[in-house]
């Protein structure tokens, strides 16, 4: 067993498990690896082995800014916590004493898993003068969780599996806290013309963005931890402004999400919703439009900034007749127009090298590894259809329904103009995945709601852009299991085309394209390490074609 070092404080544990990381190199689906997995509670470590690993599952959704997971690992004779040896013996044999498992949300979880990449040592980039490793910014699996939950059970052979269930210390500190909180004590702090007592001014004079409130509240409930509080410098302050005061009953959670739920993106990012993450690979708080993500799917005709990988699938019916080779591909998805290693090197000759896109990222799928999944029937004629917001203004004791910016053929194609026709790939313009039927068309199908809100801004996240949201995450989906890489999250791109010639068809116009990730699951097992990527697509190749007059309305 390994002497571990005593660690002042959160900087120093996770510098040494960085460290033992660059050290300990393991071997998994016959690919190198840096590895460190660390369990603290203060005072006891415990170093994770390869070996003592049954199962680790790391999960990154779209709808959480925080990762969460969970680890199961050999725990035979109550290794973690027992020992058959006094402790004078444990020190003359210079062991560390047992761990001792607070069971309080402190016990710390520190991984550090990245690639050790050889293939890129290759004659041909060393005679370009490229000899590097991946960009931790890219590649590195880097953070600290709090364990939250355990479980024991015991396998076929009898041997005691012991799992450990985490998310981000970060999200168990706002689940624990309260947070005294006010919209008006940032403001009183930044504006030098508010001069009133703050008990004497309006909730107008003390709202602020609704940005700037997430920034600032954030700044306030981890201002005393060791967490990282930097912020990505493109921080979307939104339109709407807000008053706000956290309510007694109020955990830290609650009053992010509820901050969140009153978030109007800026109007250069059409008012739409925006994203909230704590990203893990470049150590900050990101809070971004999604009409800012669909613009960086595409450069023209080859991979945007958030386009990672590229799938190809075969045609899956046997020998291809000859003369279909006559027939021209009809490309689907983005290019790599240098390959992997150009893209690096044309980095490079810049300065400096933001991302590599390895050799697996542009490989072909076999049938079992990716299923698609059409739109639902009941999400669609329910959740894709026209909200009406009903709204009741007390000062002009006015009632106001909107309707015509919430109504669906408007929403489509604004949706279709603003977020498809620019960013992905078609030979004449993506369409719309979704139908709109009779009943949508004559509102005989939609929802009423309600709000207390009389800012128009703040409407919309009732209306528009929770239609918005339903038309991108309910829409066509894919899942993929693939061989794992470190790089893959959520908020990026995968792309499916067909690796052989075909002809034009409807299905192929519906599956092929670019996707969006809304969950990643990083898969350890034994020797295995997989990916589980999830994937959705709100548009299309071509148009519809469908029977209207006879349906059943």
């Amino acid at each position: 067993m390994i002497k571990l070092p005593k660690f002042p404080g959160m900087a120093s544990l996770k510098k040494w498990v960085k460290d033992w990381a660059k050290k300990n190199t393991v071997k998994i689906d016959n690919r190198d690896w840096y590895f460190a997995f660390l369990l603290d509670n203060g005072k006891e470590k415990f170093l994770f082995t390869k070996s003592g690993i049954t199962d680790f599952v790391l999960e990154d959704d779209i709808f959480s800014w925080y990762t969460k997971g969970y680890i199961t690992f050999k725990n035979n004779d109550r290794v973690l916590e027992r020992t058959v040896f006094p402790k004078l013996m444990l020190k003359l044999m210079r062991t560390d004493p047992p761990y001792k498992m607070r069971g309080d949300g402190r016990d710390l979880l520190s991984i550090n898993f990245s690639p050790k990449v050889t293939a890129i040592n290759s004659f041909i980039a060393k005679t370009m003068g490229l000899d590097i490793q991946p960009e931790p910014e890219v590649y590195n699996l880097d953070n600290t969780y709090a364990i939250y939950d355990c479980k024991t059970e015991y396998d076929e052979g009898g041997d005691e599996l012991k799992t450990l269930y985490f998310w981000d210390i970060r999200y168990q500190q706002l689940l624990e806290r309260n947070v005294h909180f006010s919209t008006g004590l940032i403001k009183s702090k930044t504006d030098p013309k508010l001069k009133k007592e703050i008990r004497q001014t309006t909730n107008k004079q003390r709202s602020i963005k609704t940005g700037v409130a997430i920034k600032e509240f954030l700044k306030v409930a981890l201002k005393d931890t060791p967490v990282s509080l930097k912020f990505d410098d493109k921080w979307d302050e939104g339109e709407a402004e807000i008053f706000y005061s956290s309510p007694a009953q109020y955990k830290g959670v609650n009053d992010l999400d509820w901050l969140m739920d009153c978030h109007v993106s800026a109007k250069a990012s059409k008012n739409d919703m925006s994203i909230l993450k704590y990203d893990t690979y470049i150590k900050k708080w990101t809070l971004m439009p999604v009409f800012e993500y669909f613009g960086k799917a595409l450069k023209g005709k080859e991979a945007g900034d958030f386009q990672q990988d590229k799938f190809t699938v075969a045609y899956n019916t046997g020998n291809i007749p000859k003369f279909l080779s006559l027939i021209p591909n009809k490309k689907k998805a983005p290019t790599y127009t240098m390959g992997s290693y150009g893209k690096a090197w044309k980095d490079k000759m810049k300065g400096k090298i933001k991302k590599q896109i390895e050799l697996t990222e542009m490989s072909e799928l076999e049938l079992v590894e990716w299923r698609f999944e059409d739109l639902v029937g009941l999400d669609n004629q329910n959740l894709i259809t026209t909200f009406a917001v009903h709204s009741y203004n007390m000062e002009e004791k006015e009632l106001n329904v909107d309707v015509y910016k919430n109504e669906i053929q408007t929403v489509t194609e604004n949706f279709q103009k603003d977020y498809l026709e620019k960013n992905f790939m078609a030979k004449a313009k993506p369409l719309i995945a979704h139908n709109i039927t009779k009943g949508k068309r004559d509102r005989s199908v939609m929802n009423n709601l309600f709000t207390l809100s009389n800012d128009e801004k703040l409407r919309l996240i009732k209306g528009r852009n929770q239609l918005y949201k339903n038309l991108i995450f309910l829409n066509n989906a894919c899942n993929i299991t693939i061989k794992g890489n470190t790089h893959r999250r959520t908020g990026r791109f995968f792309s499916i085309d067909r690796r052989d010639k075909y002809y034009e068809n409807d299905y192929d116009n519906k599956v092929l394209g670019q996707y969006f990730i809304v969950n990643v699951k990083h898969k350890f097992s034994e020797e295995t390490y997989t990916n589980e990527i999830l994937g959705v697509k709100p548009y299309r190749f071509a148009k519809l074609k469908l029977e209207q007059k006879n349906v059943i309305k």
